[in-house]
């Protein structure tokens, strides 16, 4: 058989898919992907979107992927952000330096991807845009408000913690000396301000979240 007309003669990828059905990935994957080009996927149990479900869809995507390199997969993605992050987002790039180790194939997922994709292309804006069913809506919201209100109650306590013991050692009329290179010099202000700063735009951003968040649940 010439090895041309074998499938996946060229490259096969591995894909977990986090959706309830799966009949348009195929069909749009061989509509975009070159000739010879495979895929080869895995549908997660996603269920109800339960923190038990997340964290057996986790599980489910690393065995996944030693099963796809087994079947030799050049290339595996880990589909499905609130899987990848169920650890936390600054767990996704060791995830991945790991699995990479373990089974010899390139890895990436849908967390990586999207913020590699957006980062190319210099976006400034982005729309969230869900699959979820009507019912589930407003849990959907609820999280992103709880998480959002969170976010801010803790940006004031430490705004409101520098202002206590930041302010009475900030003189701007008095020098500090910074350590450049091993050379001190003198600099004038003090990194409490800078912080404070950057704390009090945080706190108007995340207050605008919290206000769009009542917004869209109500």
């Amino acid at each position: 058989m010439d090895g041309e007309t074998i499938l996946g003669h060229r490259a096969r990828i591995g894909y977990t898919v986090a959706a309830v059905t799966t009949e348009i990935y195929p069909i749009d994957w061989y509509r975009i992907a070159a000739d010879g080009v495979s895929l080869m996927m895995i549908t997660l149990p996603l269920g109800s979107r339960s923190q038990e479900d997340v964290e057996k869809c986790y599980q489910m995507s690393i065995k996944s992927a030693h099963t796809m390199a087994r079947a030799g997969a050049d290339l595996i993605l880990l589909g499905g952000l609130p899987i990848n992050i169920a650890r936390g987002n600054d767990t996704v790039d060791t995830l991945m330096g790991n699995l990479e180790r373990e089974i010899g194939v390139k890895m990436s997922c849908s967390a990586l991807a999207q913020a590699n994709a957006f980062s190319a292309l210099g976006s400034e804006k982005v729309c969230v845009v869900h699959p979820f069913l009507e019912d589930q809506n407003r849990n959907f919201l609820l999280s992103y408000l709880v998480r959002t209100v969170v976010e801010l109650l803790f940006a004031l306590f430490l705004f409101i913690w520098l202002c206590i013991y930041g302010l009475p050692v900030m003189s701007h009329d008095q020098f500090i000396h910074c350590n450049v290179y091993g050379k001190m010099f003198e600099c004038a202000g003090h990194p409490q301000t800078f912080l404070m700063y950057i704390l009090g735009l945080t706190i108007i951003i995340l207050a605008c979240y919290c206000h769009l968040g009542l917004l869209l649940s109500s």
